[in-house]
Order: structure tokens, then sequence, then C-alpha cells
């Protein structure tokens, strides 16, 4: 009985390691997954108010009207809402907002239907904001209105003008459209370029290449140290070879989109092609010899059986590479450049979502609200690509019967 228990005990010595072992991986796991939750926490707190429809499809500039006019005040009636700072004399609520860029504006939330100001222009609409307004009072002197004064100091101004000599208004401004679909485009043409070569790239080191040629195994070796450089070299190489080679398709010798993308193919490339290569040697070997056996070509093995077992691990890849493009930031400012515009084309040199948060929040006075909108749009985003990667595979899976 004493040998049995002492043959024992290395046994349970090793249960409790194991147990030990868990417990510090199950613990590791809920303090990343609490450390996550409260980053995204954080993040939608900030910019979660500022998500809307608005945002998505309004451009980032905005544009100021203004119109000359020879109109009279008259009488108003009040509006319902009690929150707005209302004019009687010339029909116009003007209530204090801030701005999708962060900036303090005086909006106009009211307009009485007979109203001379929404008669001036088809501009001058509910969810303007009030820029400036001249006027002559009863004497016959100049007063002017500004929104630095608030809503309720334009008002003021307002109910002492008896004619209006000039009024202006600016549009909202501050939305993401041209950032958001400069993104996708981003995305769409570096996987179109990145994925083929990466894969066909896989393809090659693990059924075609010879492992002891000491070529092929330096080109391993430079693919997994390439893999490790900073983003930011890549864009001193964009800057360097990939603006002049896209200028010859674009016509235009500085950062462009099109010099963005070339640049980031080559970022992509090396994680595209380990991935791949992952994902291919997951497919057992078995199965390439067994099709050979059957009579199938190399190519009709690769195509037919190889590849299409090996889809869920190139889902991932793709992926993975999608979000590390809606992320990059560092390189894209070298290879496009960071200027915020409204025109998107493979020419320019829009920014993307990540450029656009680092444009934002640089400078004195960074804009923390719609940085932290665009975060919350990136990490919306990356959820529902890996999400569509896990629907996609496992409706795979399940035609083939491994589910």
């Amino acid at each position: 009985m004493g040998k049995n228990k002492l043959a024992l005990h290395p046994l349970k010595k090793r249960e409790i390691k194991d147990v030990a072992r868990k417990g510090i991986t199950y613990i590791s796991a809920l303090l990343t997954l609490l450390l996550l939750t409260l980053i995204f926490v954080h993040i939608a707190q900030g910019g979660g108010s500022l998500l809307s429809a608005e945002l998505l499809t309004s451009d980032y500039a905005s544009l100021t009207y203004t119109y000359e006019s020879s109109a009279v005040s008259s009488y108003y009636a009040a509006p319902s809402a009690s929150d707005i700072a209302f004019s009687s004399a010339w029909g116009v609520g003007l209530k204090d907002e801030t701005s999708l860029t962060g900036e303090s504006v005086v909006s106009l939330v009211y307009l009485a239907p007979s109203s001379p100001m929404g008669k001036l222009s088809s501009e001058v609409k509910v969810g303007a904001y009030f820029t400036k307004a001249f006027f002559q009072d009863e004497a016959g002197n100049n007063v002017i209105a500004l929104a630095k004064d608030g809503a309720k100091g334009v008002i003021e101004t307002f109910e002492k003008g008896k004619t209006l000599t000039s009024f202006s208004i600016t549009t909202k401004g501050g939305g993401i459209r041209a950032s958001l679909l400069s993104t996708l485009l981003v995305i769409a043409i570096s996987l179109l370029l990145s994925l083929p070569l990466g894969i066909g790239s896989a393809i090659y080191f693990s059924y075609f290449a010879n492992k002891k040629n000491p070529l092929v195994r330096l080109l391993e070796k430079m693919i997994a140290v390439t893999a490790g450089i900073p983003s930011i070299v890549f864009g001193l190489i964009g800057v360097a070879v990939f603006i002049p080679f896209s200028s010859l398709f674009t016509g235009v010798n500085t950062g462009s989109l099109l010099s963005g993308c070339f640049t980031l193919v080559i970022i992509l490339l090396p994680s595209i092609v380990k991935s791949a290569e992952e994902a291919l040697d997951e497919v057992p070997k078995d199965y390439r010899t067994a099709a050979l056996a059957l009579g199938s070509s190399e190519r009709q093995a690769l195509h037919k059986i190889i590849l299409p077992s090996a889809l869920p691990g190139l889902l991932s890849a793709s992926v993975l590479a999608a979000g590390r493009i809606i992320g990059e930031s560092a390189a894209l400012v070298f290879a496009i450049g960071n200027v915020i515009s409204d025109t998107v084309s493979l020419s320019g040199k829009n920014a993307t979502l990540a450029v656009e948060i680092w444009s934002l929040l640089a400078g004195e006075n960074p804009n923390y609200r719609l940085a932290s909108a665009i975060a919350l749009i990136i990490l919306i985003v990356i959820s529902l690509l890996s999400l569509a990667a896990k629907i996609l595979t496992t409706v795979f899976l399940k035609k083939r019967g491994h589910v």
C-alpha cells in the first residue's frame, strides 16, 4: 500500500500542476477580455453619441453661404419647444450645440413657415449652423449678430433688428463619408493584389519548393523577418518607390490612394504567406497523395481538394489582412498623406479612417469625440468581418460534412 501511494504521488503532483496551468490560462484570458471590454466601453462613451447615418453619409468639410436681403421684421408665434432661443420678430429658433468636429455652434432648429430667412435659399434650413447676420435697427444703426455670442445672445440681437441686411449659415460638415469610402476602396484593391500573390507563394513553399534549396530557405527567412518590420519603414518605402511608381498610372507625383494600396500590399504579404502556409499545412498530406493516386493532376488536386480543405484558414488570413488595412495609419500617412478630403479617387490623397483618427488627434485641439466615434466604427467593422468569416467557414464545413 505504501508503495502504491508513493507511485501515485507524482501523478497527483502533475494533476495539481495541470490545474494550476489551466487556472493561470483562464485568469489571463478573463483579464484580457475584461481589458478589451473596458477599452470598448471607454471608446463607446467617448464617441458613441456621434454614431448616426448622418455621420456616415456627410462630408467632412463645411460650406458657408451668405445672402443679401432687405426683409423687414414681423411677428411670429413661438413654437411649442421650450428649450430653444426664439426670435418672435424673425420666426427663427436657435440652440447651442456641439458639432461633429467638437466645436461649439449655434444650430438653426426652427424656422417659421413664412420666415423671411427661410426664403433666402434652400440651404437655409433646419440643421444648418448660424454664422452671422447684419441688421438695421429703428434708428438706422447697424446691428451685428455673431455665433460666438451663443443662441440667446444672437436672439437678443435679432429682436433689435428691424431690417435684415445680410444673413450667413454654415453646413454641418464633420462627416466621414469620404474616409469610409476610401478605406473600403483601399481594402478592396489591397486584398485584390495581395491575396493572389500571398496564397500563390504559400502554395509554392508548401507543395512545390525544395525545402533543402538554400535559396528557398533564404526566401522563407526573409519573409519571416519582413513580417516584423515596423509599418512606418514600409511607409518610407512607399514614398521612395510606390509614389513614383503609382504616378505612372495616376499622373500625380504626390501620395495617392493607389500608392497607399501598393504599400499595404508589401505590408500584408508576409503575414498572408505565413497564415496561408499554416492553413495548407493543416490539410493532411494523404489528401494530395490519394488524389494523385486516383489519376488527378497536380492542378486538379490543388484546386479540387487542397484549396477547398484549407479554405477556413485562408478566410482567416483574409480577415486578418483586412483588419490590418483598416487599422493601419503610420505607413499611409507617408504613402498617402493625412489630408481629409471629400473627393474619393485613386489619384487623390484622401485619408482612410485610421489616418483620419491620427489627424484628428494631432495638433493643439484634438477632437477626441469624433476620433472615438471612428475608432468605434473600426471595431464594429472588424468584428463584422470576423463574424462573416466564421459564418462562411461554418457553412462550408457543414456542406463538406465536417460539422
